[in-house]
Protein backbone atom coordinates (compact mmCIF):
# COMPACT_ATOMS: atom_id res chain seq x y z
CA UNK A 1 0.00 0.00 0.00
CA UNK A 2 1.32 3.44 -0.95
CA UNK A 3 1.28 6.16 1.74
CA UNK A 4 -1.51 8.13 0.10
CA UNK A 5 -3.71 5.00 0.00
CA UNK A 6 -3.86 4.59 3.78
CA UNK A 7 -7.49 4.69 5.02
CA UNK A 8 -6.55 7.18 7.74
CA UNK A 9 -5.24 9.65 5.17
CA UNK A 10 -8.26 9.14 2.93
CA UNK A 11 -10.41 10.10 5.93
CA UNK A 12 -8.31 13.25 6.43
CA UNK A 13 -8.69 14.21 2.75
CA UNK A 14 -12.44 13.56 2.77
CA UNK A 15 -13.02 15.47 6.00
CA UNK A 16 -11.12 18.53 4.81
CA UNK A 17 -12.74 18.43 1.37
CA UNK A 18 -16.17 18.48 3.04
CA UNK A 19 -15.09 21.33 5.30
CA UNK A 20 -13.82 23.36 2.33
CA UNK A 21 -16.98 22.74 0.33
CA UNK A 22 -19.17 23.92 3.18
CA UNK A 23 -17.11 26.70 4.74
CA UNK A 24 -14.85 28.06 2.00
CA UNK A 25 -16.55 27.62 -1.35
CA UNK A 26 -18.97 30.44 -0.55
CA UNK A 27 -16.09 32.91 -0.70
CA UNK A 28 -15.40 34.59 -4.01
CA UNK A 29 -12.37 33.10 -5.76
CA UNK A 30 -12.37 36.18 -7.98
CA UNK A 31 -11.65 38.46 -5.02
CA UNK A 32 -8.09 39.23 -3.97
CA UNK A 33 -9.04 40.16 -0.41
CA UNK A 34 -8.31 37.83 2.48
CA UNK A 35 -11.28 36.74 4.59
CA UNK A 36 -10.12 36.62 8.20
CA UNK A 37 -13.37 34.85 9.01
CA UNK A 38 -12.40 32.00 6.69
CA UNK A 39 -8.82 32.06 7.98
CA UNK A 40 -10.05 31.68 11.57
CA UNK A 41 -12.48 28.95 10.52
CA UNK A 42 -9.60 27.00 9.00
CA UNK A 43 -7.54 27.49 12.13
CA UNK A 44 -10.42 26.27 14.25
CA UNK A 45 -10.62 23.15 12.11
CA UNK A 46 -6.94 22.45 12.81
CA UNK A 47 -5.58 23.39 9.40
CA UNK A 48 -2.76 25.53 10.81
CA UNK A 49 -1.54 23.23 13.53
CA UNK A 50 -1.85 19.60 12.52
CA UNK A 51 1.86 18.84 12.36
CA UNK A 52 3.11 21.35 14.91
CA UNK A 53 4.10 20.31 18.41
CA UNK A 54 1.31 19.95 20.95
CA UNK A 55 2.93 22.31 23.44
CA UNK A 56 2.33 25.16 20.97
CA UNK A 57 -1.26 24.20 20.23
CA UNK A 58 -0.63 21.79 17.38
CA UNK A 59 -1.67 18.16 17.10
CA UNK A 60 1.74 16.58 16.52
CA UNK A 61 0.52 14.57 13.53
CA UNK A 62 2.81 13.08 10.85
CA UNK A 63 3.64 15.23 7.84
CA UNK A 64 1.62 12.96 5.57
CA UNK A 65 -1.43 14.36 7.38
CA UNK A 66 -0.41 17.85 6.27
CA UNK A 67 -0.31 16.68 2.65
CA UNK A 68 -3.72 15.02 2.98
CA UNK A 69 -5.13 18.13 4.67
CA UNK A 70 -4.19 20.50 1.87
CA UNK A 71 -5.01 17.97 -0.83
CA UNK A 72 -8.50 17.74 0.63
CA UNK A 73 -8.93 21.50 0.95
CA UNK A 74 -7.83 21.98 -2.66
CA UNK A 75 -10.30 19.38 -3.85
CA UNK A 76 -13.22 20.81 -1.88
CA UNK A 77 -13.04 24.35 -3.25
CA UNK A 78 -11.14 26.56 -5.68
CA UNK A 79 -9.97 29.09 -3.10
CA UNK A 80 -6.44 28.60 -4.34
CA UNK A 81 -4.99 31.78 -2.83
CA UNK A 82 -6.41 31.18 0.63
CA UNK A 83 -5.20 27.58 0.69
CA UNK A 84 -1.80 28.61 -0.63
CA UNK A 85 -1.51 31.29 2.06
CA UNK A 86 -2.46 28.91 4.86
CA UNK A 87 -0.03 26.22 3.75
CA UNK A 88 2.74 28.75 3.16
CA UNK A 89 2.40 30.09 6.69
CA UNK A 90 2.58 26.58 8.15
CA UNK A 91 5.70 25.70 6.17
CA UNK A 92 7.77 28.85 5.66
CA UNK A 93 7.02 30.36 9.08
CA UNK A 94 5.62 27.93 11.62
CA UNK A 95 7.68 24.85 10.76
CA UNK A 96 10.76 27.03 10.25
CA UNK A 97 10.32 28.76 13.60
CA UNK A 98 9.69 25.44 15.34
CA UNK A 99 13.03 24.16 14.02
CA UNK A 100 15.19 27.31 14.24
CA UNK A 101 13.75 29.92 16.62
CA UNK A 102 14.48 30.42 20.30
CA UNK A 103 12.08 28.89 22.87
CA UNK A 104 10.94 32.41 23.77
CA UNK A 105 9.97 33.33 20.21
CA UNK A 106 8.20 30.01 19.69
CA UNK A 107 6.22 30.32 22.89
CA UNK A 108 5.29 33.92 22.14
CA UNK A 109 4.13 33.57 18.54
CA UNK A 110 3.43 29.99 17.49
CA UNK A 111 0.28 29.44 19.60
CA UNK A 112 -1.42 32.55 18.19
CA UNK A 113 -0.40 31.67 14.62
CA UNK A 114 -1.76 28.14 15.00
CA UNK A 115 -4.97 29.54 16.50
CA UNK A 116 -5.44 31.90 13.55
CA UNK A 117 -5.03 35.04 15.67
CA UNK A 118 -1.85 36.09 13.87
CA UNK A 119 -1.15 35.98 10.14
CA UNK A 120 2.48 35.73 9.07
CA UNK A 121 4.40 36.69 5.94
CA UNK A 122 7.72 35.56 4.50
CA UNK A 123 9.68 38.65 3.39
CA UNK A 124 12.81 37.98 1.35
CA UNK A 125 12.03 39.29 -2.17
CA UNK A 126 12.74 42.88 -3.18
CA UNK A 127 12.07 44.68 -6.45
CA UNK A 128 15.75 44.26 -7.35
CA UNK A 129 16.38 40.92 -5.67
CA UNK A 130 14.59 37.64 -6.29
CA UNK A 131 16.41 34.37 -6.76
CA UNK A 132 19.70 36.06 -5.85
CA UNK A 133 19.23 36.54 -2.10
CA UNK A 134 22.71 38.01 -1.71
CA UNK A 135 21.66 41.07 -3.71
CA UNK A 136 19.04 42.23 -1.20
CA UNK A 137 19.43 45.84 -0.06
CA UNK A 138 17.40 45.83 3.17
CA UNK A 139 19.81 46.35 6.06
CA UNK A 140 19.84 45.78 9.80
CA UNK A 141 22.50 47.61 11.80
CA UNK A 142 23.34 47.42 15.48
CA UNK A 143 21.90 50.33 17.44
CA UNK A 144 22.44 49.97 21.16
CA UNK A 145 20.67 46.84 22.37
CA UNK A 146 18.63 46.56 19.15
CA UNK A 147 18.93 46.37 15.39
CA UNK A 148 17.77 49.22 13.14
CA UNK A 149 15.95 47.81 10.10
CA UNK A 150 15.74 49.84 6.89
CA UNK A 151 14.55 48.86 3.42
CA UNK A 152 11.62 47.44 1.49
CA UNK A 153 10.27 44.05 0.50
CA UNK A 154 8.06 43.43 -2.53
CA UNK A 155 5.74 40.70 -3.84
CA UNK A 156 5.13 39.46 -0.29
CA UNK A 157 2.16 37.12 0.08
CA UNK A 158 -0.26 38.37 2.77
CA UNK A 159 1.66 41.65 3.22
CA UNK A 160 -1.51 43.79 3.33
CA UNK A 161 -3.02 41.65 6.11
CA UNK A 162 -0.09 40.10 7.97
CA UNK A 163 0.58 40.77 11.64
CA UNK A 164 4.21 39.66 11.61
CA UNK A 165 6.87 38.75 9.08
CA UNK A 166 10.04 36.72 8.81
CA UNK A 167 12.30 39.39 7.31
CA UNK A 168 15.74 38.80 5.83
CA UNK A 169 18.20 41.69 5.96
CA UNK A 170 21.87 42.36 5.29
CA UNK A 171 23.81 42.67 8.56
CA UNK A 172 27.27 42.74 6.98
CA UNK A 173 28.74 44.20 3.82
CA UNK A 174 31.33 41.44 3.73
CA UNK A 175 30.71 38.98 0.86
CA UNK A 176 29.95 35.39 1.69
CA UNK A 177 27.25 33.24 3.27
CA UNK A 178 27.18 35.04 6.63
CA UNK A 179 26.03 38.49 5.50
CA UNK A 180 22.29 37.88 6.04
CA UNK A 181 20.23 37.60 9.21
CA UNK A 182 16.58 36.61 9.72
CA UNK A 183 14.31 38.60 12.04
CA UNK A 184 10.77 38.04 13.26
CA UNK A 185 9.20 41.48 12.91
CA UNK A 186 5.92 42.62 14.44
CA UNK A 187 4.31 44.64 11.67
CA UNK A 188 2.65 46.88 14.23
CA UNK A 189 6.00 48.31 15.33
CA UNK A 190 6.82 51.95 14.66
CA UNK A 191 8.49 52.47 11.31
CA UNK A 192 6.68 49.65 9.50
CA UNK A 193 4.36 50.62 6.65
CA UNK A 194 2.65 48.82 3.79
CA UNK A 195 3.08 49.83 0.19
CA UNK A 196 1.63 48.87 -3.16
CA UNK A 197 -0.83 45.99 -3.41
CA UNK A 198 -0.26 43.97 -6.57
CA UNK A 199 -3.13 42.75 -8.74
CA UNK A 200 -2.39 39.07 -9.36
CA UNK A 201 -4.03 37.06 -12.14
CA UNK A 202 -4.21 33.93 -9.98
CA UNK A 203 -4.14 32.75 -6.38
CA UNK A 204 -7.01 35.04 -5.53
CA UNK A 205 -8.17 35.13 -1.94
CA UNK A 206 -4.92 36.42 -0.49
CA UNK A 207 -3.22 39.65 -1.46
CA UNK A 208 0.39 40.34 -2.33
CA UNK A 209 2.09 43.62 -1.50
CA UNK A 210 5.04 45.62 -0.26
CA UNK A 211 6.45 46.13 3.23
CA UNK A 212 8.56 49.18 4.10
CA UNK A 213 10.89 49.50 7.08
CA UNK A 214 12.11 52.93 8.14
CA UNK A 215 14.35 52.75 11.19
CA UNK A 216 12.40 49.90 12.77
CA UNK A 217 13.89 48.98 16.13
CA UNK A 218 14.16 45.20 16.48
CA UNK A 219 15.01 43.66 19.87
CA UNK A 220 17.93 41.26 19.89
CA UNK A 221 15.65 38.42 20.98
CA UNK A 222 13.77 38.67 17.65
CA UNK A 223 16.74 37.38 15.70
CA UNK A 224 15.81 33.95 14.34
CA UNK A 225 18.72 31.60 14.72
CA UNK A 226 21.88 33.67 15.04
CA UNK A 227 23.23 36.86 13.52
CA UNK A 228 24.75 35.97 10.16
CA UNK A 229 22.73 32.78 9.95
CA UNK A 230 20.10 34.08 7.54
CA UNK A 231 21.12 31.83 4.66
CA UNK A 232 20.53 28.76 6.80
CA UNK A 233 17.11 30.05 7.88
CA UNK A 234 16.24 30.85 4.26
CA UNK A 235 17.28 27.36 3.18
CA UNK A 236 15.07 25.93 5.90
CA UNK A 237 12.00 28.03 5.07
CA UNK A 238 12.16 27.65 1.30
CA UNK A 239 13.06 23.97 1.74
CA UNK A 240 9.82 23.30 3.59
CA UNK A 241 7.83 25.12 0.91
CA UNK A 242 9.51 23.37 -2.00
CA UNK A 243 8.98 19.96 -0.43
CA UNK A 244 5.38 20.19 0.74
CA UNK A 245 3.64 23.30 -0.61
CA UNK A 246 2.95 21.36 -3.86
CA UNK A 247 0.37 19.53 -1.70
CA UNK A 248 -1.98 22.40 -2.54
CA UNK A 249 -1.90 21.43 -6.23
CA UNK A 250 -2.97 17.81 -5.77
CA UNK A 251 -6.62 18.50 -4.96
CA UNK A 252 -7.27 20.82 -7.92
CA UNK A 253 -5.70 18.25 -10.24
CA UNK A 254 -8.05 15.53 -8.98
CA UNK A 255 -11.01 17.90 -9.17
CA UNK A 256 -10.20 18.66 -12.81
CA UNK A 257 -9.87 14.96 -13.60
CA UNK A 258 -13.28 14.25 -12.07
CA UNK A 259 -14.90 17.18 -13.90
CA UNK A 260 -13.38 16.23 -17.25
CA UNK A 261 -14.35 12.57 -16.87
CA UNK A 262 -17.95 13.51 -16.12
CA UNK A 263 -18.02 15.99 -19.01
CA UNK A 264 -16.50 13.46 -21.43
CA UNK A 265 -19.33 11.04 -20.62
CA UNK A 266 -22.04 13.70 -20.92
CA UNK A 267 -20.93 15.85 -23.85
CA UNK A 268 -21.82 14.40 -27.26
CA UNK A 269 -20.33 15.33 -30.63
CA UNK A 270 -20.67 13.50 -33.94
CA UNK A 271 -23.29 11.22 -32.40
CA UNK A 272 -21.35 9.88 -29.38
CA UNK A 273 -19.81 11.02 -26.09
CA UNK A 274 -16.51 12.81 -26.58
CA UNK A 275 -14.90 10.37 -24.12
CA UNK A 276 -15.24 7.71 -26.81
CA UNK A 277 -12.70 9.56 -28.94
CA UNK A 278 -9.15 8.48 -28.25
CA UNK A 279 -7.81 12.02 -28.39
CA UNK A 280 -9.99 12.88 -25.38
CA UNK A 281 -9.65 9.62 -23.48
CA UNK A 282 -5.86 9.72 -23.90
CA UNK A 283 -5.74 13.21 -22.40
CA UNK A 284 -7.71 12.05 -19.37
CA UNK A 285 -5.52 8.97 -19.03
CA UNK A 286 -2.44 11.21 -19.05
CA UNK A 287 -4.04 13.47 -16.43
CA UNK A 288 -4.69 10.48 -14.16
CA UNK A 289 -1.17 9.15 -14.63
CA UNK A 290 0.46 12.52 -13.94
CA UNK A 291 -1.66 13.18 -10.88
CA UNK A 292 -0.91 9.79 -9.37
CA UNK A 293 2.85 10.24 -9.85
CA UNK A 294 2.66 13.71 -8.28
CA UNK A 295 0.71 12.31 -5.37
CA UNK A 296 3.24 9.57 -4.81
CA UNK A 297 6.11 12.06 -5.05
CA UNK A 298 4.73 14.46 -2.42
CA UNK A 299 3.68 11.78 0.07
CA UNK A 300 7.06 10.07 -0.26
CA UNK A 301 8.74 13.41 0.46
CA UNK A 302 6.59 13.91 3.54
CA UNK A 303 7.65 10.52 4.87
CA UNK A 304 11.32 11.30 4.25
CA UNK A 305 11.02 14.65 6.01
CA UNK A 306 9.35 12.96 8.96
CA UNK A 307 12.56 11.01 9.53
CA UNK A 308 14.80 14.10 9.24
CA UNK A 309 15.29 16.80 11.86
CA UNK A 310 15.74 19.42 9.14
CA UNK A 311 15.16 19.89 5.41
CA UNK A 312 18.83 20.67 4.67
CA UNK A 313 19.85 17.06 3.79
CA UNK A 314 16.91 16.88 1.37
CA UNK A 315 17.57 20.09 -0.56
CA UNK A 316 17.93 18.39 -3.93
CA UNK A 317 14.94 16.12 -3.34
CA UNK A 318 12.79 19.11 -2.37
CA UNK A 319 13.79 20.91 -5.55
CA UNK A 320 12.84 17.86 -7.60
CA UNK A 321 9.43 17.59 -5.91
CA UNK A 322 8.61 21.24 -6.43
CA UNK A 323 9.83 21.35 -10.02
CA UNK A 324 8.07 18.18 -11.12
CA UNK A 325 4.73 18.73 -9.39
CA UNK A 326 4.33 22.40 -10.30
CA UNK A 327 5.15 21.88 -13.97
CA UNK A 328 2.98 18.76 -14.14
CA UNK A 329 0.04 20.59 -12.54
CA UNK A 330 0.12 23.14 -15.35
CA UNK A 331 -0.03 20.40 -17.97
CA UNK A 332 -2.96 18.71 -16.20
CA UNK A 333 -4.91 21.98 -16.07
CA UNK A 334 -4.09 22.77 -19.72
CA UNK A 335 -5.48 19.36 -20.69
CA UNK A 336 -8.57 20.04 -18.60
CA UNK A 337 -9.12 23.34 -20.39
CA UNK A 338 -8.80 21.65 -23.76
CA UNK A 339 -11.34 18.97 -22.83
CA UNK A 340 -13.85 21.44 -21.38
CA UNK A 341 -13.51 23.70 -24.41
CA UNK A 342 -14.88 27.22 -24.37
CA UNK A 343 -16.85 26.49 -21.17
CA UNK A 344 -13.59 26.03 -19.34
CA UNK A 345 -12.37 29.41 -20.56
CA UNK A 346 -15.32 31.35 -19.14
CA UNK A 347 -14.60 33.58 -16.15
CA UNK A 348 -16.96 31.63 -13.89
CA UNK A 349 -15.24 28.33 -14.67
CA UNK A 350 -13.04 26.75 -12.00
CA UNK A 351 -10.89 25.32 -14.79
CA UNK A 352 -9.47 28.65 -15.93
CA UNK A 353 -8.95 29.71 -12.29
CA UNK A 354 -7.15 26.47 -11.41
CA UNK A 355 -4.93 26.94 -14.46
CA UNK A 356 -3.98 30.48 -13.44
CA UNK A 357 -3.34 29.31 -9.88
CA UNK A 358 -1.09 26.50 -11.09
CA UNK A 359 1.00 28.89 -13.22
CA UNK A 360 2.27 30.55 -10.04
CA UNK A 361 3.83 27.26 -8.98
CA UNK A 362 6.82 27.71 -11.25
CA UNK A 363 7.62 31.04 -9.54
CA UNK A 364 7.23 30.79 -5.75
CA UNK A 365 10.11 29.47 -3.59
CA UNK A 366 12.46 29.42 -6.54
CA UNK A 367 11.70 29.51 -10.24
CA UNK A 368 11.89 26.33 -12.29
CA UNK A 369 15.15 27.56 -13.77
CA UNK A 370 16.66 28.11 -10.30
CA UNK A 371 15.53 24.66 -9.20
CA UNK A 372 17.14 23.03 -12.22
CA UNK A 373 20.40 24.77 -11.27
CA UNK A 374 20.04 23.39 -7.72
CA UNK A 375 19.43 19.87 -8.98
CA UNK A 376 22.41 20.12 -11.31
CA UNK A 377 24.67 21.47 -8.58
CA UNK A 378 23.79 18.66 -6.19
CA UNK A 379 24.42 16.22 -9.02
CA UNK A 380 28.03 17.41 -9.20
CA UNK A 381 27.76 19.71 -12.22
CA UNK A 382 29.36 23.17 -12.28
CA UNK A 383 26.96 26.13 -12.21
CA UNK A 384 27.34 29.80 -12.99
CA UNK A 385 28.11 30.68 -9.37
CA UNK A 386 30.23 27.61 -8.58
Amino acid sequence: MQPWQEPELEEVRSRHASFAEKELVAGSAASDGLSREQWRACAGFGVLGGCLEKKYGGSGLPLTHLVATYEGLGYGCNQGGLIFGLCSQVLSLQMTLQVTASPQLKERYLPDMIAGKLIGAHAITERGAGSDAFSIQTTARHKGECFRLDGSKAYVTAAPDADLALVFARTSEEPGPFCLTAFLVDLGWEGVSRGEVFNKSGLKGIEMGELHFDGVSIPMDHVVGAEGGGVGILTESTGWERALLPSTLLGPMQRSIDSCTAWAREREQFGRPIGAFQQVSAKIANMVMRHQICRQTVYDMAERLQQSATVHPLTQQGAIVKLFVTETAIQVQLDALQIMGVRGYLEESTVQQDLKDSLAGTLWSGTSETLRNTIARFSGLPTANS
